[in-house]
């Protein structure tokens, strides 16, 4: 498939990712973050889906998009109501997908000009 280079100016786009980095405004990530079009957070201290809480999506709040893309790590999960409590009093809509899918489907979003914020798990792995 053919992709035509999106031209909206000054947009944070994922350029590429693996199981282990995101390339973005030609930087490579190899913690979680949370991104939208115009703010990057580094550094989101989440290693594993299992370590997920609602206070992790504070930072969320505060940037009002009207969805939340949950990219989960390699494999998809779902959030429970108790980890998704913040982004539920605040009437922001979860879908929750691989981190994979949640990159592809953020870069769409933002070229629609959608009001989305994507919360990317890279996974941490310790080698003994």
């Amino acid at each position: 498939m053919h992709f035509q280079q999106d031209t909206i100016q000054d947009a944070y786009f994922i350029q590429s990712y693996t199981s282990t980095q995101l390339k973005i405004a030609e930087h490579l990530f190899t913690k979680s973050l949370i991104i939208s079009k115009d703010t990057l957070i580094e550094n989101w201290p989440i290693n594993h889906f299992t370590q997920l809480e609602h206070t992790h999506f504070t930072s969320v709040i505060g940037l009002k998009p009207e969805i939340l893309i949950l990219g989960t790590g390699n494999n998809q999960h779902f959030a429970s109501a108790i980890q998704l409590q913040t982004l539920i009093n605040g009437h922001i809509a979860v879908e929750c997908m691989t981190t994979a899918a949640a990159c592809r489907t953020y870069n769409i979003l933002v070229a629609e000009q959608r009001s989305v914020v994507a919360a990317l798990i890279i996974e941490q792995h310790n080698h003994s």
